[in-house]
């Protein structure tokens, strides 16, 4: 027994000091750094990935907002392999080399739109029908943006009280008319605006591959008639995208809204300081009965300067309780010239020809915004 332990513990001596030797040879000082390589070949440009293809909803006003025609359900093709057709509309791939839209609400045809238009076929979605019969409805995209390119020419039509212009006021407030109304409660009256609506999905939304942007109207079933929107079920969101003639175009963006489920506080402006701030301190009593409606701002040239739209931020002061002149106006929104955050992610401009009626309105937007209230693309 003594042997064997002797002859094991010079074998354990041994291999210590083979290990301290190739220790030490691994210690030594390196060589030096050799010549650079040649730079290889510059590869491509990178690419994003061609978005899916979708669906997505589209309205236009004259005037009345309440009243609307549209197309509930488009088909938006990216991949190239679908045609433009009345429910169909082609998004242009943009290569490096080709011209970017400008968002300036003209018509720069193929040079930055590519060669494909699609006549997209409108019907009544609300109200009344509005004789807009159809819009011309371009679209691209890049590895960044993408783009949209509507036309509607408007049509007169006295029994509806349809006329052909450019309507760019939304609502005001009127001190009482007579001097024999509650100074407290000013008139409401409606404006006339013309808009154009955009709404796309950003979650699957209950029956909206089958009926569209239909599914989302009237949801409430205590409220049939009303004019209601919302998501059928919870969790299920679109973005809304509004141009309006007198509270976004002066601004250079929409109006970028989510809409979500009855449950989810229906259309909220998306995260950010909006493009317009409401204008009116509204207050009721137990009976259902207006107690208080006044502007919250005025003009800096008030009392009775009659402000039209776009009244802007800069351009306002707290409201003055005394001086009104009956039937003065004030604008029932206030304009910010610039909005921010998600609230300020779709660029929108717009212009009117007088000679044809016809608006032309064209839009921006990143196609990943990494806002949770915005469909990614």
């Amino acid at each position: 027994m003594k042997k064997t332990y002797k002859y094991s513990l010079a074998a354990i001596i041994i291999f210590s000091l083979a290990s301290l030797i190739v220790l030490a040879g691994c210690e030594g000082v390196s060589g030096p750094r050799g010549d650079k390589g040649a730079t290889g070949a510059t590869g491509p440009d990178y690419q994003s990935p061609v978005p899916a293809n979708r669906f997505f909803s589209l309205a236009v006003t004259n005037g009345s907002f309440a009243t609307h025609n549209g197309a509930p359900k488009i088909y938006l093709s990216f991949d190239g392999e679908h045609s433009a057709a009345g429910d169909t509309v082609v998004s242009v791939q943009l290569t490096n080399g080709d011209p970017r839209p400008e968002i300036d609400g003209v018509d720069g045809g193929a040079a930055e739109w590519g060669n494909v238009s699609s006549t997209i076929a409108l019907r009544k979605a609300a109200g009344d029908y509005n004789y807009i019969a159809s819009a011309d409805v371009r679209s691209a995209f890049d590895n960044d943006y993408i783009y949209f390119f509507v036309k509607w020419t408007e049509v007169a039509n006295s029994d509806f009280g349809l006329t052909v212009g450019a309507s760019a006021d939304p609502a005001f407030l009127i001190y009482p008319q007579g001097g024999t109304g509650n100074p407290n409660v000013w008139d409401y009256e409606e404006g006339k605006e013309d808009r154009l609506l955009m709404l796309f999905e950003i979650t699957p939304v209950t029956r909206y591959q089958s009926d569209g942007c239909l599914v989302t109207c009237h949801t409430r079933s205590d409220q049939v008639e009303a004019n209601y929107h919302a998501t059928r079920g919870s969790g299920e969101y679109m973005d809304v995208w509004t141009w309006a003639a007198g509270l976004s175009n002066p601004t250079g963006f929409a109006i970028d809204q989510v809409m979500g489920s009855s449950q989810n506080r229906n259309i909220v402006n998306d995260n950010g300081i909006p493009l317009s701030i409401s204008n009116e301190r509204f207050a009721i009593n137990s009976n259902q009965e207006v107690t208080l409606r006044q502007p919250i701002y005025q003009s800096i040239n008030d009392p009775n300067a009659n402000s039209a739209y776009p009244l802007w931020t800069w351009q306002i002061m707290n409201v003055s309780t005394q001086g009104w002149v009956p039937g003065s106006r004030v604008p029932a929104y206030i304009s910010v010239p610039t909005p921010s955050n998600s609230a300020g992610d779709v660029e929108a401009k717009g212009t009117f020809d007088t000679d044809t009626g016809t608006w032309t309105v064209e839009l921006k937007r990143l196609r990943r915004t990494g806002n949770g209230d915005d469909a990614q693309f």
